[in-house]
């Protein structure tokens, strides 16, 4: 994470010391690229690039440093999955690409499945072994039209509160009562039967103001709450009054604030909430939270999602286009101008870019330039051809990106900036950047306004 540039943030986050990770692995792909890649923040999907290296006959190996407890992701050919990540560690993994009986939600072919995992940390073995185990729970109980029987939220509960009761280890159980797969467990096994109260006591007990812990709080308190006031209360409450009464509910404070924190920081760049307040609302509950690695994880939330280049002239840069040729900024002055930050490894920001020819054609005030600091011409023109961009977006390749990225304070993607006709940066977006378009050029999209889950 540290290569790009994102050493200030850091000095903000860093809740345990840098640890290096040595990963080696095999994969049914004779040759290629594998990278792996973190998010940068619980509260949002901007994510950064670790590392890469050179699938060569089938093996790998990869070495990195950790700037906090997280998942990591393995990216192979646009493919990803990820692992839980948490120690020092050496790992050897098995990834396997398999393909898909009908294009997914993304139109992929493909799934990239973690098919063996062994780690010199033994919790993080264990770990594993639990996580397939609930896999092999929720494919028994698959039925032949594909949907899960009822038996499963008991039998899963059960295996669940098997474990918990054998475990004699803090750390085992740190890692456990956030892992990503037990995490959306309860939230289902909490959804079916309303409750899991042996379970949730487990979570609460073992509950730490980590990446992944606020991620879990996320999943299983604050998206209900936030659900609920976008489905009943959407127009008739302040939203802020409203999550603060729902939270209030939850007995144990740390979790508490972590929720109230997860929906405060959802609430920034939403068109349901008036933005100014929200910004307020960050501000007075960072001032107020009594504990110091909340408001860590909240104040870089609140640095990156600000910027002190908003209201000032756009610094010209000279970028080059799939084509060789020399562009720059000024280009594209007498128009709205969306500077889009991706890459062909960042998922959200993929995710994102679908919809930008349907904002680009809603508006002919509107240039978008998707910019990236890739070097390898040729892997993203085969991405444009991929997705048919040739016609409707327009790309650039950040030649002297150092530069770049220290001008836009640019430490993860997507990010966005929109510039007014006369080359002014008027606006900022680290998420979805149809709100900020909607906000400026008074554009309407059919959408449901969403956070990732």
């Amino acid at each position: 994470m540290k290569r790009i540039l994102l050493l200030p943030f850091l000095s903000l986050v860093i809740l345990t010391a840098n640890a290096t990770t040595i990963v080696r692995g095999s994969i049914n792909l004779q040759e290629g690229i594998i990278q792996v890649l973190i998010q940068n923040s619980p509260f949002d999907n901007n994510v950064t690039l670790l590392t890469e290296s050179t699938i060569f006959d089938g093996r790998f190996e990869l070495i990195f440093e950790l700037p906090y407890d997280s998942e990591i992701i393995f990216s192979v050919n646009d493919l990803t999955v990820s692992k839980q990540i948490i120690d020092e560690s050496r790992w050897d993994i098995d990834l396997n690409i398999i393909e898909l009986p009908k294009p997914d939600f993304y139109g992929k072919t493909e799934r990239l499945e973690l098919t063996q995992a062994k780690s010199s940390n033994e919790q993080e073995s264990e770990l594993f072994n639990i996580e397939s185990d609930i896999e092999s729970i929720k494919e028994n109980n698959r039925k032949g039209n594909g949907k899960i029987g009822r038996n499963y939220s008991n039998e899963l509960e059960q295996y669940l509160i098997e474990k918990i009761r054998e475990s004699n280890s803090s750390k085992l159980n740190a890692i456990l009562s956030t892992s990503s797969l037990f995490v959306f467990s309860l939230s289902g096994i909490m959804r079916d039967k309303g409750h899991s109260n042996e379970l949730e006591t487990f979570f609460q007990d073992n509950f730490q103001f980590s990446y992944s812990g606020l991620v879990a709080v996320n999943i299983l308190y604050a998206q209900s709450i936030q659900i609920e006031f976008l489905t009943k209360e959407l127009g008739k409450s302040n939203y802020f009054e409203f999550i603060k009464e729902a939270a209030s509910k939850i007995e144990d404070d740390r979790i508490r604030q972590s929720t109230l924190a997860v929906l405060v920081t959802n609430a920034i760049g939403r068109k349901w909430t008036n933005q100014q307040e929200t910004k307020e609302q960050l501000s007075a509950f960072i001032d107020q939270c009594e504990y110091p690695e909340l408001t860590k994880w909240l104040m870089a939330f609140q640095d990156y999602h600000s910027s002190t280049l908003v209201g000032s002239k756009l610094q010209d840069f000279e970028l080059e286009n799939p084509n060789g040729d020399i562009i720059r900024f000024s280009d594209y002055e007498g128009k709205y101008l969306l500077i889009d930050f991706w890459a062909t490894w960042c998922g959200p920001c993929i995710k994102n870019m679908k919809k930008l020819p349907e904002l680009k054609g809603q508006n002919s005030n509107l240039e978008v330039l998707c910019v990236t600091t890739e070097q390898d011409m040729d892997r993203i023109n085969k991405f444009i051809a991929r997705n048919g961009y040739e016609n409707t977006l327009n790309f650039g390749i950040a030649r002297n990106h150092k530069e770049i990225d220290s001008y836009f304070n640019k430490r993860a993607i997507p990010l966005y900036f929109l510039i007014s006709p006369d080359g002014v940066i008027i606006d900022k977006a680290v998420t979805d950047p149809t709100s900020m378009i909607e906000k400026h050029l008074n554009t309407k999209s059919n959408r449901v306004d969403g956070r990732r889950p």
